[in-house]
């Protein structure tokens, strides 16, 4: 009995001291309580902490699809300002984005549609932008795959 016990304790801290995988995409669906109102979103972590890539879609309060990024450490609030993603290396996408605290979104429509089928297609999404001090931030993220949660 004592070497099952035993057994199972070695299992146990293998288990817990096993490094973790690489980051995945994980999708997420939520209804509001009070009024039945559907979010969902998909999103996936930096590998190296670095921040969050999101895309989201909410009617809980006004409908909006939006693409976001939070960096680690956030973002105090500030006035709408350039970000560059790349997709697989390849051609960068620059554009205006808008920073209201803790990290920055897009949620014009057209900008919306183009950069989620890029980010479904895409191996690799990487992100660049300002912090408040004006210093670079960049974050790497692995591309889901294909477009099954943005549909």
């Amino acid at each position: 009995m004592l070497g099952y016990l035993l057994l199972a304790f070695l299992q146990t801290a293998a288990a817990q001291s096993a490094p973790a995988g690489p980051p995945v995409w994980v999708f997420k669906e939520a209804t509001d309580a009070a009024t039945g109102k559907k979010s969902a979103t998909a999103f996936i972590r930096a590998a190296d902490g670095s921040g969050r890539l999101i895309v989201r879609c909410d009617t809980v309060a006004m409908p909006i699809v939006s693409v976001q990024f939070i960096p680690t450490p956030r973002l105090a609030a500030a006035d709408p300002r350039q970000v560059t993603i790349t997709f697989d290396e390849g051609k960068a996408e620059i554009a205006g984005w808008q920073f209201p605290g803790a990290g920055a979104y897009t949620g014009e429509a057209y900008d919306v549609f183009l950069l989620a089928s890029q980010i479904a297609g895409a191996k690799t999404i990487r992100f660049n932008t300002t912090n408040d001090a004006g210093a670079p931030i960049q974050s790497s993220f692995q591309g889901p795959g294909n477009d099954t949660m943005f549909r």
